[in-house]
């Protein structure tokens, strides 16, 4: 439930301007396992569907935050990488325009 109030925050930074298409598929996939769900509770018994079920939702959860570090992670070596770039550009840039203003 937590995921549901930090979605829009989250999605917000990234830019992405509409949810619709991810409250539609958590819709039909709850619905969709609420239903056939509820057999396998009946046939299997609690403790056989629970079990697993929260280990999907553990799984789902750490893949989540695996995803949201690789995306961090690359952004970050990007934008360290660009910006040492851009400061040596800048430091041998000035250093010839120094050299030439002296010569």
């Amino acid at each position: 439930g937590t995921i549901f109030v930090f979605l829009p925050t989250f999605a917000d930074s990234l830019g992405v301007e509409t949810l619709a298409l991810f409250y539609t598929a958590f819709a039909v996939a709850a619905i969709g396992v609420r239903v056939f769900g509820g057999r396998l509770i009946d046939t299997h018994g609690r403790r056989a569907v629970i079990v697993p079920s929260m280990l999907v939702q553990t799984g789902a959860v750490a893949l989540l935050a695996l995803l949201g570090f690789l995306v961090h992670g690359i952004g970050y070596a990007f934008m360290w990488t660009m910006l040492a770039s851009l400061l040596l550009l800048g430091s041998a840039l000035s250093m010839s325009l120094t050299d030439r203003r002296v010569a």
